[in-house]
């Protein structure tokens, strides 16, 4: 295997394996661990064939990862620029350094198209993915854990938000999270509700009007905003303006009743839409 093919948010990446005759069998050990590894973690988000278009490459070859000295530390570098949307790196890396480097590309790739990754726990509703907000220790984990015996947990550390035409999408990330145990693929869902969590002794969900407390909020929840600046802030505020679907949440621990509360809740829904 020379090349793999990532689809992660309907961006298509490709991890090219470079071979160099002279250097046959000096980390050919370590290049057949990374391939299975890369094969393992992400192994729902490969691609059968080569597509059509490619939106981001990163070449992995036989160079050693550059040690910089800044007065008496020491930084390794991971990988170089080889131009707009291509890098390099070292068959030296492990998976979660790999993972790492494609958080990097895909933050890149994100930039430039306005998607968000928000820090949320998720659950799917049929086609429709909701996500759960909140600080460390507000329930994001416990939330997606207690729902997903009837709703699929999609994730419970980062969600990728991207709107296209005209439509608002959620996909997961093959990034490691702490429950290891979800099965998570490529797949894309409509976003549905943005809950912020409040825990309490009852059941209740409280549409957000303000805007302004919205995107505070949001700011504060998502994926590297502050590093990117006005691209970023840009993209956050035409979201905020454009999906008006924000809500606290007030729950229990109790699951039957949590699943019970949202079975009435989305029945609810329904039948308003209609």
């Amino acid at each position: 295997m020379n090349k793999i093919f990532l689809n992660i948010a309907d961006f298509n990446l490709a991890v090219n394996f470079k071979m160099n005759k002279l250097m046959v069998g000096i980390f050919e050990a370590e290049r057949n661990k990374l391939i299975q590894d890369i094969t393992l973690y992400c192994r729902n988000f490969i691609l059968k064939s080569r597509p059509k278009r490619i939106d981001f490459t990163i070449d992995i070859s036989f160079i050693h990862p550059d040690i910089l000295r800044k007065k008496k530390d020491f930084y390794i570098m991971l990988y170089r620029s080889l131009g707009k949307n291509r890098i390099e790196t070292s068959y030296l890396i492990n998976i979660f350094e790999f993972q790492w480097i494609l958080q990097g590309a895909l933050h890149l790739l994100f930039l430039k198209s306005g998607a968000l990754v928000f820090h949320a726990s998720a659950n799917s509703f049929g086609d429709e993915a909701h996500l759960f907000v909140g600080k460390s220790g507000a329930g994001k984990s416990t939330i997606m854990k207690l729902l997903d015996k009837k709703y699929r947990a999609l994730g419970d550390d980062s969600i990728i938000v991207r709107r296209q035409n005209g439509k608002i999408n959620c996909y997961q990330t093959p990034l490691v999270e702490k429950n290891s145990w979800m099965n998570k693929t490529s797949k894309k869902y409509r976003l549905g509700k943005i809950f912020f969590l409040k825990k309490a002794k009852f059941f209740k969900i409280e549409k957000i009007t303000d805007k302004e407390y919205v995107l505070n909020k949001a700011l504060d929840h998502a994926w590297m905003i502050k590093i990117f600046n006005k691209s970023s802030l840009k993209s956050m505020l035409e979201f905020v303006d454009n999906f008006d679907e924000f809500y606290f949440l007030y729950f229990s621990k109790y699951r039957e009743e949590l699943l019970d509360f949202f079975s009435k809740h989305l029945s609810s829904h329904q039948q308003k839409s209609s």
